[in-house]
């Protein structure tokens, strides 16, 4: 929490110095959004992983000088099956935040359309002007269009990660056999 106030006031200091053309800038803006959307969740996963990095490079460590006794070859495989899941995952990753970026502006539009339907402020110009079915046909069509193309990018995802997965495990089988082979002999 504490970071991410802090985040938030860095956005907003920032935000507060700069001049009023900026914000006629749709780059800008679309800068500003998300750095404002992207204060709190970001911040508090990005903490996560380094915890899960540091904890999984703690096991590995343990695991590599476990495996090493057996054979030196041993955590050589295993390193190197992991690498197709490692690059899967981090491509993926940054095909996401691509389409996050590039999807700002729709988002902003959802934003709005959501705002102008339910905030109290609007209500009167909306029931004065019948623009409701117009804001909600609006929202409804970006928010499916969105809505597929993020089910698109996880449906790829998940069978990519599944595919990683599954060559690792294979790997690690194979390794277990040996040690397994190993012992009993």
């Amino acid at each position: 929490e504490l970071l991410r106030d802090h985040v938030s006031e860095l956005v907003h200091r920032q935000s507060l110095r700069l001049d009023l053309a900026f914000y006629d800038s749709p780059d800008f803006y679309d800068s500003l959004n998300r750095a404002r959307s992207g204060a709190g969740d970001r911040c508090l996963s990005l903490l996560e992983n380094m915890g899960n990095l540091i904890r999984n490079s703690i096991t590995l460590s343990s695991v590599t000088l476990i495996l090493f006794t057996y054979s030196p070859w041993l955590p050589l495989l295993l390193v190197l099956g992991t690498l197709p899941a490692l690059y899967i995952v981090l491509k993926l990753n940054r095909q996401q935040h691509q389409w996050w970026q590039r999807t700002t502006l729709e988002r902003r539009w959802l934003e709005y359309f959501g705002v102008m339907m339910t905030n109290r402020t609007c209500a009167a110009e909306v029931r004065s002007f019948n623009l409701g079915d117009y804001f909600k046909s609006a929202y409804q069509r970006l928010r499916g269009r969105l809505r597929r193309e993020y089910l698109g990018l996880i449906k790829v995802q998940a069978f990519s990660r599944l595919a990683a997965s599954g060559l690792t495990l294979v790997l690690t089988l194979i390794a277990l056999g040996w040690i397994g082979r190993r012992v009993l002999l």
